[in-house]
């Protein structure tokens, strides 16, 4: 309802978009291209949008009326109009390689469609730790929800409590108490458990931290996913740890700045933990330079930004010629 709301109202707002070169839609959610879709119409100026998440898909396939009678009816509205928001847009910027080919494959031209990954904070200190031969900190920050999966990772820590493994885990949400509940029927000894912090002492926890557990469950909505929490680590010089199939296990074997694991499966996360902990200490000095490195040059606000004033400039450019 606060969706259709904000829609409808903010596309009585032309008159604020009058004299723009170009109307950039950023939202986790399409229904703010509303206004400038239907200006657009009527000789309005281009837009771009920016998608974060795949409409209708992202609010279906994480609930349980995907394939139910309501979730057909979602579908059959939403699909056919964002096809034609899609196609009418002057610039589509998706924010996962699975992303922008779906993006193509409901209506986007090919052409005006750019793949710009989010971005975390560039400020976050160049961190060059040592990590110590003997025990291994893994960490696990943000939310701690159903979709998370934090259950197979206290399964996976109950499995290696032989190597000197410690798991942090940092943040709250709906599943934290059923999972606390979870190591202590296990028994784990490995799992420390922190709550919420204030988002000025996460550069001090990621500081004292080896990798970072960046997982999901094994849906195919999230194969096209990459977690904030991925930039977030590896803006801080962590490598990851994941168990997210699709983009961004490929992008971690890609690009070499962790271990995968097979989703919702404990032993293989265990084993993806303890081959982290196996590491030598200059390999993984050479693993976390490497893991910074990325951020900088694919990841950081600055080639973000970048990447999406080109899209921008692009879109107000094409719009200029067709009208001379």
């Amino acid at each position: 309802m606060n969706y259709a709301s904000f829609a409808l109202t903010s596309s009585t707002a032309r008159g604020f978009a009058k004299d723009v070169d170009v109307i950039y839609v950023y939202a986790t959610q399409m229904t703010p291209a509303l206004g400038p879709w239907l200006w657009k119409r009527f000789r309005g100026a281009p837009y771009v949008l920016h998608v974060q998440d795949l409409w209708p898909d992202s609010i279906l396939e994480s609930t349980m009326v995907s394939n139910s009678r309501a979730g057909r009816m979602i579908r059959s509205v939403l699909e056919p109009w964002l096809r034609s928001v899609y196609a009418g847009a002057s610039g589509v910027i998706g924010i996962a390689p699975t992303m922008v080919r779906a993006l193509t494959n409901r209506g986007a031209d090919d052409s005006k469609t750019a793949l710009v990954y989010n971005w975390a904070d560039d400020s976050a200190p160049d961190r060059s730790s040592e990590k110590s031969p003997v025990k291994t900190e893994v960490l696990f920050a943000g939310n701690i929800g159903d979709m998370q999966d934090l259950e197979t990772v206290v399964r996976a820590a109950k499995l290696i409590e032989d190597v000197p493994v410690s798991l942090t885990i940092v943040g709250d949400g709906v599943a934290r108490e059923n999972v606390m509940a979870l190591a202590k029927e296990l028994r784990t000894n490995n799992i420390t458990f922190r709550g919420a912090v204030p988002r000025e002492e996460m550069p001090e926890i990621y500081a004292s931290a080896d990798f970072s557990l960046v997982t999901l469950r094994d849906l195919e909505v999230f194969r096209g996913t990459i977690p904030s929490k991925f930039q977030a680590s590896i803006a801080h010089g962590v490598p990851v740890i994941t168990s997210v199939q699709g983009d961004l296990r490929a992008l971690v074997e890609k690009h070499n700045v962790g271990f995968i694991a097979d989703a919702e499966d404990a032993e293989s996360l265990a084993q993806a933990i303890r081959s982290a902990h196996s590491m030598k200490p200059e390999e993984y000095s050479e693993l976390q330079k490497r893991t910074r490195k990325v951020y900088l040059d694919h990841f950081s606000r600055r080639a973000g930004i970048n990447s999406v004033e080109t899209v921008l400039d692009q879109a107000a450019s094409s719009s200029k010629n067709k009208d001379n």
